[in-house]
């Protein structure tokens, strides 16, 4: 009977794992702390991952799309990423957001005034 292997929500990472995430480009360091590794990764890579989880994507399926999935970070270093970068943006997602927001509200304000001008030409 085959062994399936199971990943674990909670995945601790070994030496060579964390230097091996050292050399993905969307890793800009692995520190190492008592609890553990430490992943930090880009801010390029968090916004697109954050705009992706916002348009309706699965994390896992995020991550891996970047050799980043589950089987690599596990399960719960994905969710807590995700959390904290949805949640708690940094500046420069924060920034851009409003950025997108106010062009919206322009583009959205203009629609609703042509079809107010178009109604009243009737």
């Amino acid at each position: 009977m085959a062994k399936t292997e199971s990943h674990s929500p909670s995945k601790l990472l070994t030496t060579e794992e964390a230097m091996a995430l050292t050399k993905k480009p969307e890793v800009i360091n692995v520190l190492k702390n008592k609890h553990g590794w430490w992943v930090i990764f880009t801010t390029q890579f968090q916004d697109e991952v954050t705009l992706r989880y916002l348009q309706g994507e699965r994390p896992s399926e995020i991550f891996r799309s970047h050799n980043l999935g589950p089987e690599v970070l596990g399960y719960k270093r994905i969710e807590r990423c995700v959390y904290r970068w949805v949640n708690h943006p940094s500046k420069s997602r924060v920034k851009r957001w409003q950025t997108e927001h106010r062009l919206y509200e322009t583009l959205n304000k203009n629609q609703t005034n042509t079809g107010k001008k178009e109604n009243n030409d009737e």
